[in-house]
C-alpha cells in the first residue's frame, strides 16, 4: 500500500524530467514567477531571441524582488557583452496583462568567480519594442539585477543562476506602480 502512496509523486518527476530534456528552450531554474503559457514567434532581430508571447487575457505574477545587493553600483555603462561564454535572454511583462514593456532599464552585474563584481562586468541594457533583452558575460555563478521601468516598481534580483550552461531565459514581471483596474483602460 505504501508504493501506491508514491505513485503520484513518480508520475509528476517523470513528466518533469521529459518536460525538462526538450532542447526547444534551453532554461535555468527559477525561483521567480514567470509567464506561464508561452509560445515561440519571428525573431525580433539577428542578436535577439524569438520573442515568447503570452495569450492577451492572462495574468502574470510578478517576480518576486530581492533586496538590493550592497555589490550594487549605479550608472553602468550601457553594453550588452562584457565577456563571453555565458548569453541571458529574457522579455520583461506587464503583470496586468503579460504585455511586453519596451525601454525597461536592466543593470547587470554578473559574478566573476574569485573576484567578485568588478567594475568592468557591469553593463546596462534596455528592452527592445517587444520587451526583449540579450546579455553576454563570462561564465558565472549567478548575475545581480536592478530592473526598472517609468510606471512599474523598480525590483532587484539575485535569482538567475546560469549552473553552468552557455545559454539562459530569464523573463521578469513587473507590476505597475498604481494599480490599473478595467475601468481605467
Amino acid at each position: 500500500m505504501k508504493s501506491l502512496a508514491c505513485l503520484p509523486t513518480i508520475v509528476l518527476m517523470t513528466v518533469l524530467l521529459i518536460a525538462c530534456s526538450s532542447e526547444a528552450w534551453p532554461t535555468v531554474p527559477l525561483s521567480t514567477a514567470a509567464p506561464t503559457r508561452t509560445v515561440p514567434t519571428e525573431a525580433l532581430t539577428p542578436s535577439l531571441p524569438a520573442a515568447r508571447t503570452v495569450a492577451a487575457s492572462s495574468q502574470c505574477a510578478p517576480t518576486l524582488g530581492d533586496e538590493l545587493s550592497p555589490s550594487y553600483k549605479p550608472d553602468s555603462p550601457v553594453r550588452s557583452v562584457v565577456g563571453q561564454g555565458h548569453i541571458l535572454t529574457g522579455v520583461v511583462r506587464s503583470s496586468v496583462d503579460c504585455a511586453p514593456i519596451p525601454n525597461v532599464k536592466l543593470e547587470l552585474w554578473p559574478e566573476e568567480p574569485g573576484v567578485g563584481h568588478p567594475d568592468e562586468y557591469r553593463s546596462t541594457v534596455f528592452t527592445d519594442g517587444s520587451g526583449a533583452y540579450r546579455f553576454e558575460c563570462n561564465p558565472t555563478d549567478h548575475i545581480h539585477m536592478r530592473i526598472s521601468a517609468q510606471g512599474y516598481h523598480s525590483i532587484a534580483s539575485n535569482a538567475y543562476h546560469p549552473e553552468g550552461q552557455p545559454e539562459g531565459i530569464f523573463d521578469i514581471v513587473l507590476e505597475p506602480e498604481k494599480a490599473i483596474s478595467p475601468a481605467d483602460e
